[in-house]
């Protein structure tokens, strides 16, 4: 089943399948603009222990920092009159995440300098940075209850 044949078999109503549609178009057209020069690395520069360091970002990271991660939901506003729960699907930071469980979690952005970063890497095993990555891969794969998804 396609993504459009799920949003079809979900909505209600036509105009809740268009709004649905539209959110995912205006996702995949947001994300457009990063892949066109193809799996390039920017680098951004960031001050570490009052020390300016260039770090790679690949474009994922460039687009999860661009894109406000902040999500609303009937059942949050209250604006639900049917009662019925619905399918929603969070998209959020690891250290957002924490604290919280769900029956599915996806858990993406796992390329190198990405996750763990470039930082992290080269610190090297046994440093404070690599475990600190280490341990935030744990709290976000113990965030799913029945079914998590790496990639």
């Amino acid at each position: 089943m396609s993504l459009k044949d799920h949003f079809d078999l979900i909505s209600k109503t036509s105009d809740e399948f268009a709004d649905s549609w539209a959110n995912v178009m205006e996702l995949l057209n947001a994300s457009e603009r990063y892949t066109k020069d193809g799996s390039r690395m920017e680098r951004k520069q960031t001050e570490i222990d009052g020390e300016l360091q260039m770090e790679e970002m690949s474009p994922l990271a460039i687009f999860l920092d661009d894109v406000p991660l902040l999500t609303e939901t009937e059942a949050a506003n209250g604006d639900s009159d049917s009662g019925e729960s619905r399918l929603i699907a969070n998209l959020m930071t690891i250290h957002a995440s924490k604290g919280m469980e769900f029956d599915g979690a996806f858990l993406i952005g796992k390329e190198e300098s990405t996750f763990p970063t470039q930082r992290a890497i080269m610190e090297g095993e046994g440093s404070v940075e690599l475990d600190e990555e280490r341990r935030l891969a744990y709290v976000a794969m113990t965030r799913a209850k029945t079914h998590l998804i790496m990639t």
